[in-house]
C-alpha cells in the first residue's frame, strides 16, 4: 500500500477501561498508525487491553506511558485535541477531514498528535486550550457520546484516506513551535502580564484564554516564539505593576 508518510501518535488522557486501550490499538492498527501515548491509564498493563486489541501487540508493547498531556504532545507542532462539545472556543473545531488534510500536507517532518480524553468526560477546557487545533465527529446532538476506539477509528479512518489521496492545503512555509515551546511562552507571558499590573491573577476572567487564543491564531514558529520571550523579559525589567506578588 503506497501511504503519505506522516508522524503522528495517538494520545489518550487518562483511560479507565484497559479494553479500550485495546480497542485503540487495534483500530490504529488497522488505519497503519503506529505510535500510542498514554496519559495515566488507570490499569496498563492489562489482560482486558490485551483481549480487545485483537492482534494489535505491537502497537501496545511500544506504548509510552507519561504523568502529564505536557510530556504527551512534547515536540508536537500540531495538537488536535478532540471535543465532543462547543466551549466557547475562538477557533471552530475542525471536522476529522479537515484534520487528516491538515495532517498530510503539514508533511512528514511535521510531527503531530491527536489527542483523545477520558471516557465519562473527554478532554478538560485547559487540556483543549493546551492543543494547536480542536477536533469534533459530528454525530447525532441527541447522542453525541462515542466509544473511545470508535472515536479513534473514525479520525483515523480520515487520515488513511488522505494518506492515499491529494490534499487541498499547501504545505506551511514555516514549521508551528513545538507545544512545550508555546506552553512556555505562555506561562512567561502570563509572568510579564502580572509583572506590569495588566492582569490580575486574582481576577483572571478571560484574559489569559484569550490571550492564548490569539497566539493559538498566529500559528507561531520557534523563532517567533523566542522573539515574544525576548519581549516578556523587557516587561520583567521594569517597575513592577499593582498585582506583582512583592
Amino acid at each position: 500500500m503506497n501511504l503519505k508518510p506522516v508522524n503522528v501518535r495517538i494520545v489518550l488522557v487518562e483511560t479507565t477501561h484497559s479494553g479500550n486501550i485495546g480497542a485503540v490499538a487495534r483500530a490504529m492498527r488497522n488505519m497503519c498508525l503506529t505510535e500510542l501515548v498514554l496519559v495515566n491509564p488507570r490499569k496498563f498493563p492489562h489482560p482486558d487491553a490485551v483481549a480487545r486489541a485483537s492482534g494489535a501487540l505491537a502497537e501496545l508493547d511500544n506504548a509510552k506511558v507519561v504523568n502529564s498531556l505536557e510530556e504527551a504532545i512534547a515536540g508536537c507542532q500540531y495538537v488536535f485535541g478532540t471535543t465532543a462539545r462547543e466551549r466557547g472556543l475562538e477557533w471552530a473545531p475542525a471536522t476529522p477531514q479537515e484534520t487528516a488534510e491538515t495532517i498530510v500536507s503539514a508533511g512528514e517532518d511535521a510531527h503531530c498528535a491527536i489527542v483523545f480524553g477520558r471516557e465519562r468526560s473527554g478532554l478538560t477546557n485547559e487540556e483543549v486550550e493546551m492543543c494547536t487545533h480542536a477536533v469534533q465527529i459530528p454525530t447525532n446532538p441527541d447522542f453525541s457520546s462515542l466509544n473511545l476506539g470508535m472515536a479513534v477509528q473514525v479520525v483515523s479512518y480520515e487520515l488513511m484516506k488522505a494518506r492515499g489521496g491529494k490534499v487541498s492545503q499547501a504545505k506551511p512555509e514555516v514549521e508551528p513551535a513545538p507545544a512545550e515551546a508555546f506552553e512556555a511562552m505562555v506561562k512567561h507571558m502570563e509572568e510579564a502580564m502580572t509583572h506590569s499590573g495588566f492582569y490580575d491573577p486574582e481576577d483572571p476572567r478571560m484574559t489569559q484564554r484569550r490571550m492564548r487564543q490569539i497566539f493559538r491564531q498566529a500559528n507561531l514558529d520557534a523563532a517567533q516564539v523566542n522573539m515574544l520571550r525576548g519581549m516578556w523579559n523587557s516587561v520583567l525589567q521594569l517597575p513592577k505593576g499593582p498585582h506583582s506578588k512583592s
